[in-house]
């Protein structure tokens, strides 16, 4: 006998219990579906060295629940204000304090959830999904579940995470000569490494975390990568190599017997006799272009062990009836192609959430809970709209009379300065989501001003790109904008630009005004230490106390055709000289005798001082 559900979601992860509260706040149905005896996904196993690497700040200026949020990366984005003030401990800054937490607190904490927000009715555990199809007639999914019911659905939201290791292909790579990222045993590791030669193959965080937990046990441990390590510190992307692993690259500058090489292995096989018997035998074929002259580097080297960190593929493959069920892949093979939406390109009603969401982020979080928690937040909305009916609501609706000149949008002005002091969407998802601003003329002259939730870029121009007029609000970095666009982001420890908000260095939001559906001018808020444009960074009386609310005036009249700008300078302009002199010649130069990286950061002085 089959059972039927319009909506079913697979994995009770962070991803699929996200969805599920979704879902259960807008009278949604729902069934979902977990292999486990109990939701929570994979926290209890990885990442294997127990640490997470994803923040935890309990503490932050003001108090707003979203805005905590941006820093609590943990807590799911179905938890409202309302839910952490009735049970606290909704919120994971509540059962940890810890900085960098351990992820089998993580696992407790969306077991709680899950139990304390009612879901436990429509989750149905020790439910292995092993196969799924697609019914030709109707167009339903058939999703197949080890010793129980089939169910049959009208959608299916993908939440399992990862689906299979991504192992090299290098001859001779066995499965007796490596261990795989998740079969590491750190509690082993002190006893079965001690005083080995260790290559670890990868270059992501699980690579660098478990060369981190290998320092005190290898004679040396060898991070072997195909191209270079990513460090996050200067592509402040969050997939990227993190501090809290990256001492193997620290201790390699210090000559320590920990190294990171990108030596190409072309092969590996077990030494059978010898003194060296049982060890790893591994050939070298590396490109060595930046030789005089140029040269292949074909070396053998021995290894006592080999461990395979190279990431994981979330397709799914082995579980979709291929005759009926076959989503499109990217050329790698390690994610589905997605809409804007988040439903695969070339199978009806199949959405994914969590981790393989990345496919349509590759530089801002929707790897991590923090970011794609905002991704199922805004595709619940969409499910909402698109198969229930539900209009889209816009978070703020002004209307400006023709006879008002310019208006008072003073109330829509503070609306926005709020909202981007306060968004998690924006800011986690920064350059993925943006929100829109449309402006509306009626016959009367009278124009309809609304702002719309967060919604991907792509989403947003499918639905909106062709509004005559429009804003698009979106939080962007501007290190670019800086010499070569390559310095290293630790050079950026003095204020960007007062003068020309559009250097701002660090993360603040832009708005993009767009007349007759082309993009017109583009008005920067000065970056701000803590994230905030409702608080200014100082507070001296000088202070223009209106500078970010005017950079919302100055944008929404330059979409409405209106001619006035008000000042954005950071202080009135009769304190101008005392607070910002300008620099004399014998400063500059002293200046730059005491810091002569300064020079790097400016465009306007002579080259031969750089």
């Amino acid at each position: 006998m089959n059972d039927y559900y319009q909506n079913v979601i697979i994995g009770g992860g962070p991803a699929g219990i996200n969805l599920a509260l979704e879902f259960m706040k807008r009278d949604i149905s729902y069934l979902l579906l977990e292999s486990n005896e109990s939701v929570g996904g994979q926290w209890d196993k990885l990442p294997v060295c127990g640490q997470l690497i994803s923040l935890n700040k309990k503490y932050v200026p003001k108090n707003d629940h979203t805005y905590r949020m941006r820093y609590d990366w943990h807590t799911l984005s179905s938890v409202s204000a309302d839910d952490a003030e009735k049970d606290p401990k909704l919120l994971f800054t509540e059962w940890t304090s810890e900085h960098w937490p351990s992820a089998r607190i993580y696992k407790k904490y969306l077991q709680y959830v899950a139990e304390s927000m009612g879901i436990q009715s429509s989750i149905k555990t020790n439910s292995r999904v092993y196969k799924i199809s697609k019914r030709k007639n109707d167009g339903k999914f058939i999703i197949y579940i080890e010793n129980g019911n089939n169910i049959i659905a009208d959608r299916v939201f993908c939440g399992t995470g990862r689906s299979e290791p991504v192992i090299p292909s290098i001859k001779g790579l066995t499965e007796d000569l490596y261990t795989l990222y998740e079969d590491y045993k750190p509690e082993k590791a002190s006893e079965y490494y001690k005083n080995k030669v260790v290559i670890v193959l990868g270059r992501g965080n699980s690579a660098f975390e478990i060369a981190h937990n290998l320092v005190d046990i290898t004679a040396e441990t060898r991070v072997v990568t195909r191209s270079l390590p990513k460090f996050a510190r200067q592509t402040h992307n969050v997939h990227d190599i993190r501090g809290q692993v990256s001492d193997i690259f620290d201790l390699m500058q210090l000559k320590s017997n920990n190294n990171i090489v990108s030596d190409r292995i072309v092969e590996v096989k077990r030494i059978e006799d010898g003194i060296n018997k049982g060890r790893i035998l591994v050939k070298y074929d590396t490109p060595c272009v930046h030789w005089n002259p140029p040269r292949w580097m074909r070396r053998t080297g021995i290894v006592d062990d080999i461990i395979i960190c190279c990431g994981f593929n979330y397709t799914m493959s082995d579980i979709f009836d291929q005759s009926t069920v076959r989503p499109e892949c990217d050329e790698k093979g390690k994610y589905c192609l997605l809409t804007s939406s988040w439903e695969s390109i070339n199978t009806p009603d199949l959405y994914f959430i969590g981790a393989p969401t990345r496919i349509n982020d590759p530089d801002a979080a929707s790897g991590f809970v923090h970011g794609f928690r905002c991704n199922i937040q805004a595709l619940a909305t969409i499910i909402e709209e698109k198969y229930y009916g539900k209009h889209l609501i816009p978070l703020f609706s002004y209307t400006r009379l023709a006879h008002e000149f310019p208006g008072d949008l003073n109330s829509l002005s503070d609306y926005i300065v709020n909202m981007v002091s306060t968004s998690m969407p924006l800011f986690e998802l920064y350059g993925y989501f943006s929100c829109i601003i449309t402006f509306e003329e009626n016959s009367n002259g009278n124009t309809l001003i609304q702002v719309w939730p967060p919604f991907p870029r792509k989403y947003n121009y499918e639905r909106w790109g062709n509004h005559k007029n429009y804003i698009e609000i979106i939080f962007e970095y501007g290190f670019s904008k800086y010499s070569d666009g390559n310095l290293p982001t630790h050079y950026f420890t003095l204020p960007a630009d007062h003068f020309d908000t559009s250097r701002s260095a660090y993360i603040h939001p832009v708005f993009h005004v767009f007349r007759n559906c082309i993009e017109v001018d583009q008005f920067h808020m000065q970056e701000s230490l803590i994230g905030r444009w409702d608080l200014d960074d100082y507070v001296d009386e000088e202070t223009n106390s209106e500078q970010y609310k005017n950079v919302i005036f100055n944008a929404i009249a330059c979409a409405m055709g209106i001619k006035e700008r008000r000042s954005i300078l950071p202080v009135k302009a009769e304190y101008l000289d005392k607070c910002y002199p300008i620099m004399t010649e014998y400063e500059i130069d002293e200046a730059l005798s005491i810091q002569p990286t300064l020079a790097l950061l400016s465009n306007n002085l002579d080259k031969k001082i750089i």
